[in-house]
């Protein structure tokens, strides 16, 4: 009997899951990526680009592998850039570069379009999103999932959805980094992994706009 492409990504990415130790359930849950999905690829449903790319960066492994078999499994692990390194899950071919704004800037900005007169540099990125960029984090509300001075991918154009990343910028306070929950039409609540900050809910119209997070990288400064 013949497997499909799906099915043979999906039997990769139990193999890679089994490798580091991790928990298909979990790895869902982190990705954001409704586990029912995953299982439909064993079915033969094509799996978006998108999600490859995201479960690829959560496990540290390369996508491009993972969504063909090419190369190795295992991703490169740094990569040096300005004065600067990217500490763990970069493929092996990027998708391209994204400009790279502070967190001040950012929580100044009331739309995408203010953004770009503050870049600072550009570093390598898996996100095709065509207005993805980079953003400094600042603060420890998120930590140990991402920490002072890490880089988070932002993808205006990427659909938000329960359980994800995202970058927000509320209209009466500065830029905030949180897990997304959609609560009802008008309603979500944002939750830090930071157990000494709470959960919040807003309303839709609290905010400048929310962006999703494509991925994130460590760095360390040299």
């Amino acid at each position: 009997m013949n497997i499909s492409v799906s099915e043979e990504i999906f039997s990769r990415l139990q193999s890679a899951c089994e490798q580091k130790s991790k928990a298909l359930p979990d790895l869902a849950a982190e990705a954001g990526i409704a586990l029912s999905s995953i299982y439909r690829w064993r079915s033969g449903s094509k799996p978006r680009r998108k999600n490859i790319d995201e479960l690829a960066s959560r496990l540290g492994i390369n996508a491009n592998w993972l969504e063909t078999g090419e190369g190795q499994m295992n991703s490169i692990k740094r990569e040096s850039f300005s004065n600067a390194r990217i500490l763990g899950p970069v493929d092996e071919i990027f998708a391209g570069t994204v400009p790279v704004v502070s967190w001040a800037h950012a929580g100044s900005a009331t739309s995408y379009e203010e953004l770009p007169a503050h870049w600072q540099e550009r570093i390598p990125t898996l996100c095709r999103g065509k207005r993805a960029f980079g953003l400094i984090v600042e603060g420890d509300s998120m930590e140990p999932k991402c920490e002072p001075n890490d880089v988070v991918i932002v993808d205006p154009d990427e659909e938000l959805r329960n359980g994800c990343l995202v970058v927000a910028k509320l209209k009466n306070d500065g830029v905030v980094l949180r897990r997304f929950t959609r609560l009802e039409s008008e309603r979500i609540k944002l939750i830090p992994y930071n157990q000494i900050y709470p959960s919040v809910e807003y309303s839709l119209k609290e905010f400048h706009w929310i962006y999703p997070v494509h991925s994130s990288f460590r760095r360390e400064l040299l």
